[in-house]
């Protein structure tokens, strides 16, 4: 399958999965620190967290753990703790392609949004590590919103901010919940290909192996 760029005005990548594999390595980090508290944690339940934000795991934690926080705001503060002293290289898993694929969108005058679930430092972090900030247009993050993907909101909210129609814009997702909520917000949605995490990219419009829009509009 291939697409017309010029069919589009813009463009919205989602983060963990889609510009950075940061999924085994979070996964790992939360594996890690439910251990420390003598919580036991099954990759069914970290599957699940899999595209939420933090508050959204919590609700799920809480759900699934017996005897888990019941307090929101300590779980936060100590799993914030944790996370400082949870080094990650982006550089090292930053997804082949993303570079190339930002540069094509750009040269081809989309413009380009980032919304992601994950928090505003956090992206910011990602983004100035990998060099990547100044592609961006607009970005969203988790902390704007009560609810996280599936919810579409965030995707109404970015379309808005970018002035764009949903007939105008493409979204690039990876997760369960991230195409579900790019799909709520009526956008053509291409999914990154990945099976690790039991992922239904079933509702996708097209599914890549890479991130290599290039090809996907097949421009030469």
């Amino acid at each position: 399958m291939t697409m017309n760029i010029e069919a589009y005005k813009g463009v919205i990548f989602d983060m963990d999965g889609v510009i950075i594999d940061s999924e085994p390595v979070y996964m790992h980090k939360q594996e890690i620190f439910m251990r420390m508290k003598n919580f036991d944690i099954r990759n069914n339940v970290l599957y699940k967290l899999v595209g939420k934000s933090r508050r959204e795991s919590f609700k799920l934690l809480q759900s699934q753990i017996p005897n888990f926080y019941q307090d929101e705001n300590i779980y936060l503060h100590e799993y914030q703790d944790f996370w400082k002293d949870f080094n990650v290289n982006y550089k090292r898993i930053e997804n082949v392609g993303i570079r190339e694929s930002l540069d094509f969108c750009k040269c081809n005058g989309l413009k380009i949004a980032l919304a992601s679930s994950s928090s505003k430092e956090t992206i910011i972090r990602v983004l100035n590590e990998l060099e990547l900030f100044n592609f961006f247009d607009v970005i969203v993050s988790g902390d704007d919103f009560k609810e996280s993907k599936p919810n579409p909101e965030i995707y109404i909210d970015t379309l808005k901010k970018m002035n764009l129609k949903n007939s105008e814009c493409f979204a690039i997702e990876d997760s369960t919940v991230g195409i579900q909520a790019a799909k709520g917000a009526g956008l053509f949605v291409i999914a990154k290909e990945d099976n690790r995490f039991g992922f239904d990219q079933s509702s996708a419009d097209h599914i890549i192996y890479d991130i290599n829009l290039k090809a996907v509009f097949d421009v030469k």
